[in-house]
């Protein structure tokens, strides 16, 4: 309901959005045979659809990231023009990710919302949000985290289960901390 920056939302749109609406969104299905298919993101139709036309790279690259989720990262180490080191806040992960770029601008203690995918033994941050997320909402995110553990029977967090019920939350909780700024 806040208004961001107009220059805000054009950044958002290439790194958030795009992403989820490629990766993310089931369109309704129109006809018997998509309604047969069953329900299908754009990039799992599309991969359905052209096969035959994409390296095994490009399939398993789709298929990937079609299970990965949104998570907040925190930066553990940076390894400059190489690596970022990071932790998954709500899963507890780590993850070494090959960048260039990032290094220059991220810091030990910094977070990050974004997918990590892991192809080839190489992991990579995907849909990454522009904005970082300031280190004073840590503790909120481990709240938030707890409360998660607690409504799923004490059991820790999995891939899937952040996915399928609380992707949108998280997305939530990003936009709230980035309107807070």
């Amino acid at each position: 309901e806040e208004e961001l920056p107009e220059e805000a939302y054009e950044i958002l749109w290439e790194n958030i959005f795009i992403p989820w609406l490629f990766f993310d969104w089931v369109p309704y299905p129109k006809t018997m045979a998509e309604k047969a298919i069953g329900k299908q993101s754009i990039a799992l139709k599309y991969l359905s659809e052209n096969k035959n036309k994409l390296s095994d790279y490009e399939q398993e690259f789709i298929k990937t990231l079609s299970q990965s989720y949104y998570s907040f990262y925190v930066v553990l180490e940076i390894e400059p023009e190489k690596h970022l080191y990071l932790k998954d806040i709500f899963l507890q992960t780590e993850h070494v990710i090959k960048e260039k770029s990032g290094t220059h601008y991220l810091k030990r203690g910094d977070i990050i919302f974004a997918r990590v995918i892991t192809l080839n033994n190489q992991s990579i941050a995907v849909g990454m949000a522009p904005y970082l997320v300031n280190s004073r909402h840590y503790g909120l995110l481990l709240e938030y985290r707890e409360q998660l553990e607690k409504n799923n029977h004490g059991k820790a967090l999995a891939p899937m289960l952040l996915r399928e019920k609380y992707n949108w939350e998280l997305l939530d909780i990003y936009f709230e901390i980035l309107v807070e700024k």
